[in-house]
């Protein structure tokens, strides 16, 4: 299974909201950037885990990559107010709703057990 690195993560979130633009310090943000999108990302992955709409411990290291783009949607507009970045509210929100529906499809239940018999009337 593809995974992502959470300073990935980090990084396409401020990417996202225009705080990075690939081209400066080969795409890295400052200390200071990265510090409160790190915060803003634990504390989200911490709230979706608590909710039940994350099957990986949020502490890790590691995300799949089935939640990568949803979870980037879903948290950009959390810290998009800390950047400033208000210019793109409308998009960012849109994106947010659409991610939270994938976090939703990937939390629910998988069908396991027996086939279902269909009753011809």
């Amino acid at each position: 299974m593809a995974t992502y690195k959470r300073a990935e993560l980090r990084n396409e979130v401020l990417a996202e909201i225009g705080v990075l633009d690939g081209q400066s310090t080969q795409g890295n943000p400052s200390p200071e950037d990265a510090k409160k999108a790190d915060d803003t990302c634990q504390q989200e992955l911490e709230y979706l885990f608590g909710e039940g709409y994350l099957n990986f411990d949020p502490d890790s290291e590691e995300i799949p990559a089935s939640y990568f783009r949803a979870l980037v949607w879903y948290i950009a507009p959390s810290i998009m107010v800390a950047f400033g970045v208000m210019n793109r509210a409308s998009v960012l929100n849109l994106q947010k709703q659409e991610g939270f529906k994938r976090l939703a499809a990937l939390k629910e239940a998988r069908y396991v057990g027996t086939t279902q018999q269909a009753e011809y009337f």
